[in-house]
């Protein structure tokens, strides 16, 4: 086997160009790779700062709740026959007293004209029984008729008199029921499908035909505690019985303000769950809420008063409690523990540990620590 021997100046040309290519490569990844992003000014943390406001509001209570009819009716018959007619387009809206449904009606016509002339018998009937005891009166003043002639007349014409009655009665009921022939609405409201066809026969069952429910007023319900129920009837007591100051949130996240017509609670708490039914009902012309609806109500929990407010965002928390960020004169973050209220939108309520006009750090928390020199981006706080 042939031996190979390397001279020493080949091994050193050897080496140098394998330490020139880690170089290359060493310089290489350098380019390459990102660089650690310390911000501005060499290692300070870039951040981006607000100032805590003084805002006149109040806090907000969010709950969710179901929108419900105050009116829904079941359409039914008050008359028997086959369905002649459907004057209703389904889904609509319908008016009190439109037609919705037209029975067979020949047969109440002929019922009612029956009726009538039962009712012309009668009255002549009694005519001529009253002329007749007109007569027997005299005759009887003569002594050509005794007394209990007399009598019998009198009884004839009373019985003449109840028979008119009568019939006045029954022309009366057969207009009725006539009348009940066309079925209509009882109130105002968005009509559902037809639950019966055309050429079906109707009976007094109690079997629906169509069901209309009323949306506007229309009410909304909610569950709240009964330290929020109490509260919220002290304000009742000097806002005229009801609170006004209500939006509602509609399931595409849009926000309505709304026209509140009456406030209650209801009469008893639950035992199961340890809260009060709470129920408003609201104008809704434009018909945006509709029964079984899912939405959250927005109530606010006293009266707007100056408070202090700050991004959610801003807030930390330690071992120690809830802190910010403040951002002094020196362009130094400052650890600042603060006490916190409820919350309005997406902003905390302060309660202390912090004055407004205080400059805090809402982005770029993570690369801050307390005394450490910042470089701040100032936004401008929106509520």
């Amino acid at each position: 086997m042939k031996v190979v021997h390397l001279s020493k100046r080949k091994i050193l040309f050897q080496l140098c160009v394998l330490l020139a290519c880690v170089a290359a490569g060493w310089g290489l990844k350098t380019r390459l790779t990102p660089a650690e992003d310390h911000g501005f000014g060499g290692g300070v943390p870039y951040v981006v700062t607000t100032d805590a406001v003084l805002e006149n509001t109040a806090p907000v209570k969010k709950y969710i709740a179901t929108v419900e009819a105050i009116n829904s009716v079941d359409v039914k018959a008050q008359v028997t026959g086959y369905l002649d007619k459907i004057l209703f387009d389904e889904g609509s809206f319908v008016k009190k007293d439109q037609v919705l449904f037209i029975i067979e009606q020949s047969r109440y016509r002929e019922s009612v004209n029956s009726a009538d002339a039962e009712v012309a018998r009668t009255k002549a009937n009694l005519k001529q029984i009253e002329s007749d005891h007109k007569r027997n009166k005299v005759l009887f003043k003569q002594k050509v008729l005794t007394a209990s002639n007399i009598e019998a007349s009198e009884s004839a014409l009373a019985q003449a008199k109840a028979a008119v009655k009568a019939a006045e009665a029954n022309a009366a009921t057969a207009r009725i029921n006539l009348g009940y022939t066309e079925i209509k609405a009882p109130i105002d409201g968005f009509i559902g499908k037809a639950l019966i066809t055309k050429g079906n026969f109707v009976d007094m069952s109690g079997r629906a035909m169509a069901r209309i429910v009323q949306v506007s007023p229309i009410r909304i319900s909610f569950s709240v505690t009964d330290k929020d129920r109490l509260i919220a009837m002290k304000r009742m007591e000097t806002k005229g019985g009801f609170i006004t100051d209500i939006k509602v949130v509609l399931p595409d996240n849009t926000t309505v303000p709304v026209k509140v017509l009456k406030t209650f609670f209801d009469s008893e708490v639950n035992l199961m769950t340890a809260t009060v039914a709470a129920y408003i009902d609201v104008q809704n012309a434009d018909k945006v809420l509709l029964p079984g609806n899912h939405v959250d109500v927005l109530v606010k929990a006293g009266e707007d008063r100056p408070l202090v407010l700050i991004p959610q965002s801003a807030v930390m928390q330690d071992n120690l409690g809830l802190f910010v960020y403040v951002v002094n004169a020196d362009e130094k973050a400052q650890k600042t523990y603060v006490k916190t209220g409820d919350l309005i939108g997406d902003r905390l309520i302060v309660t202390g540990g912090l004055d407004a006009g205080a400059r805090i750090v809402v982005q770029g928390l993570q690369k801050v620590e307390n005394g450490s020199v910042v470089k701040q981006s100032f936004v401008k706080s929106e509520g």
